[in-house]
């Protein structure tokens, strides 16, 4: 199959000549280059050009300097979305650059739905593979979308790390720059771009461990090395792109000690969950469990006695939520902290007492039996999940608990979880909890160690069951939650005879 390029004739040639020159007269004042020399050296080498994405209009300056440097004969072929090659006049324009387009999206227009499906079968994987194979140089935006924040990267998306593993090409990272960002407070239309080159990553150890991977029988196991070992270089390369582009990177944390430049520059994690384990790290918990459960909810008097450590004596917690007095298993307190800072807390309480607690009006739907339960896997009460209220619009620090919770239970041996959520109030996660992890309702109970008078709603998680289920859709928040933890998971279906 051969990689879809646009044939350019020597009419357009000479029009793509023209406009090259005119632009780059136009932009030329507007637009300073750091680190071309970078690209005059290596223009005789296939390489893989990896770029971060603010806006619209910086395409164009990109595209014109690139080809500037690079000169008109070595093309650098860009991923596009097939749409915008479909365009009245600008897709006239963008197909004059020689595009690879993605045919993933349906058409917005009907009439060119039928084209889209004629051309599906041409992966752009693929095509970018063979390009590379013949000496050419391609370009990617791994983020996939316009990123209008000012500071921050995006998540990648998958296809930077197969396409670096399964080629031997140049990956040479290229930041750009609006300085005026911050003066106003978010990404400028248009304006002076600063247009960084920098220096080709070394990915030559994730390419020899690739190829190791690729040569073994075991089929399930070589998938899922696959895809840790994409992961990492995908993380590695937008480590080196991060500083270019002065903004930072979401999973710094996956950068390797022998990390040069990046991991000097990338101090710390910006979300990060790990356990309570020092007495700083309780400080911090209980700061965030002051701020929201008694400052702004009056849910406790005190937090004295909020956050313990490893091996300190803790309240049990029962099948409603934590009972007074009652002695349970290991507690586990879980902090995420926003660049250093708490944003978040959770308690994780292992081997729970199942009886249910008189005193506290519990009343299970009538499919619940507690006995079968009991007898279904091994059980963690979730308590305490909190996240400061200038966090909550930060869907990702949610999901940092929840996937540190995940880890600790599956690391553990625990199959289910049981977590208590209050009807009225505004903040509560009940939503999230329910459609988007897949918890299960199973009862309601009147009262519980907190002061407040609202409806408590008990809900259990099957860990497998919502692994399955986030799978299937592979959305993001798969890849926040569960990636990582899957042979774990599927080790602790067949426990619990699950699957």
């Amino acid at each position: 199959m051969q990689p879809y390029v646009a044939n350019i004739s020597k009419l357009a040639s000479l029009t793509r000549r023209f406009l090259l020159w005119f632009l780059g007269l136009t932009l030329g004042p507007f637009v300073r280059v750091e680190g071309g020399e970078r690209l005059i050296r290596y223009r005789d080498e296939a390489a893989i050009y990896v770029l971060n994405h603010n806006n619209s209009y910086e395409v164009l300056p990109m595209y014109v300097f690139l080809a500037r440097h690079r000169g008109l004969s070595r093309m650098v072929h860009f991923m596009v979305d097939w749409m915008f090659t479909r365009a009245p006049l600008v897709g006239g324009l963008i197909r004059l650059s020689e595009p690879i387009p993605v045919f993933t999206k349906p058409a917005k227009w009907n009439m060119w739905e039928s084209w889209r499906r004629a051309h599906r079968h041409l992966k752009p994987l693929g095509s970018c593979l063979k390009l590379l194979a013949q000496g050419r140089s391609v370009g990617i935006f791994p983020e996939g979308t316009r990123n209008p924040s000012i500071d921050t990267l995006k998540v990648p998306r998958r296809g930077l790390g197969p396409l670096v593993l399964r080629s031997s090409a140049l990956v040479i990272p290229i930041g750009l720059e609006f300085p005026a960002r911050h003066r106003l407070g978010r990404m400028p239309s248009l304006g002076r771009l600063v247009i960084r080159v920098g220096k080709p990553v070394d990915v030559s150890p994730e390419r020899d461990a690739y190829a190791k991977i690729l040569q073994r029988q075991d089929s399930e196991t070589r998938r899922q090395r696959q895809f840790e070992e994409e992961q990492a270089v995908t993380h590695k390369v937008m480590l080196h792109l991060a500083p270019l582009c002065s903004k930072t990177y979401p999973h710094s944390q996956f950068a390797s000690e022998e990390s040069d430049s990046p991991g000097e520059i990338m101090k710390r994690p910006l979300i990060e969950t790990l356990p309570v384990t020092t007495d700083e790290q309780r400080q911090q918990a209980i700061e965030v469990i002051r701020a929201v459960y008694k400052d702004e909810k009056s849910w406790i008097e005190t937090t004295e006695n909020e956050v313990t450590l490893p091996g300190e004596t803790s309240r049990g917690a029962g099948l409603a939520g934590p009972a007074e007095g009652e002695g349970g298993g290991t507690v586990v307190w879980l902090l995420t902290t926003y660049n250093g800072d708490p944003a978040g807390v959770l308690r994780v309480s292992y081997d729970p007492p199942m009886e249910i607690p008189a005193h506290m009006g519990v009343e299970l739907e009538e499919s619940i039996d507690v006995e079968a339960l009991k007898k279904s896997g091994r059980f963690a009460e979730l308590g305490r999940f909190m996240i400061l209220p200038k966090y909550r619009r930060k869907i990702r620090v949610a999901m940092s608990l929840m996937k540190g919770c995940m880890k600790d239970m599956v690391e553990r041996g625990y199959s289910h979880a049981l977590t208590v959520v209050f009807q009225d109030d505004p903040h509560s996660p009940l939503n999230f909890h329910t459609r988007v992890l897949g918890f299960q309702r199973i009862g309601t109970h009147r009262f519980g160690e907190l002061n407040t008078d609202s409806l408590r709603i008990i809900l259990m998680l099957d860990l497998y069951s919502a692994y399955a289920n986030l799978k299937h859709r592979n959305n993001k928040v798969f890849g926040e939650i569960c990636r990582g933890l899957e042979r774990q998971l599927e080790a602790l279906a067949q426990t619990f005879r699950l699957v």
